[in-house]
């Protein structure tokens, strides 16, 4: 049901993985693409610049529903919380897994559905907040290039956030799954055309942070495609599909902009 997560390091003798990465004054510094190709007089097709950019700050409040120190046993009741509409997805924390039931972008929404399934459910539920703050970034590269970076975090972000938004409007029957697969075919849409602009400007050798988004950008459009074709039982596993989409994209996205700062 969920795409394989694929993350991709290219590093070694390529033109891009030999630039380096400075951190200054907690500005990090990055020539993030190679030069663009040449025109038949020998000169760049566009003119290189430098730009100072900032990557917003991403955080999502995490319910923890339950918890097991044994991986198969977690797995099993995560998979039993999946008909009801929860995510059932797995977060491991040292020595123990995590099974989240849902994401939220507000902390007061988190913790009321966690006072209510401590109350309705005897369970011992938990909020947990995972977040990272902006990137300030330095990035040399044509304007071209860097728009379909810019342009590429913005897509992710859209994604998440419609996986979050169109999950609430089924469990609340503000939507029919009709209206929502229309909205994440639109998104995948765009997504492919973010994903197919940012592999173009990135060339054949990304480097590593290109490469990280041009996965999480693949990661989403997975997603969206998956969850757009397939045929769920009920409402409630096609909302379960939609908050393990948003948990997974939103974490993986907080952990790229983590390994920024």
């Amino acid at each position: 049901m969920y795409p394989k997560r694929t993350y991709v390091r290219r590093e070694g003798p390529g033109r891009l993985a030999v630039m380096s990465i400075l951190l200054i004054t907690g500005l990090v510094i990055f020539i993030l693409f190679a030069r663009p190709a040449m025109n038949a007089a020998n000169a760049p097709v566009e003119e290189r610049v430098t730009n100072d950019v900032t990557l917003a700050s991403e955080s999502v409040y995490l319910v923890e529903i339950i918890r097991s120190s044994d991986e198969v046993q977690a797995r099993v009741e995560a998979a039993r919380y999946v008909p009801r509409g929860a995510a059932g997805y797995l977060l491991k924390d040292g020595d123990e897994y995590l099974i989240i039931g849902s994401g939220y972008e507000e902390r007061e929404e988190a913790e009321d559905v966690s006072l209510k399934l401590s109350a309705g459910e005897s369970l011992d539920a938990v909020v947990h907040l995972w977040s990272q703050g902006e990137a300030r970034l330095r990035i040399t590269s044509t304007e071209s290039q860097l728009s379909a970076f810019i342009n590429a975090d913005e897509i992710i972000r859209s994604v998440s956030r419609l996986f979050r938004q169109c999950s609430l409007s089924l469990d609340k029957g503000e939507k029919q799954p009709v209206e929502i697969r229309a909205e994440l075919a639109a998104q995948l849409t765009a997504t492919e055309q973010a994903l197919a602009e940012l592999m173009r400007a990135a060339g054949e050798n990304p480097n590593a942070v290109v490469g990280e988004w041009i996965d999480i950008l693949s990661l989403s459009r997975d997603y969206l495609s998956n969850i757009y074709k397939a045929e769920y039982q009920t409402s409630l596993y096609f909302s379960s599909a939609l908050k393990y989409a948003f948990i997974d994209i939103r974490l993986t996205h907080i952990r790229a902009l983590a390994a920024l700062a």
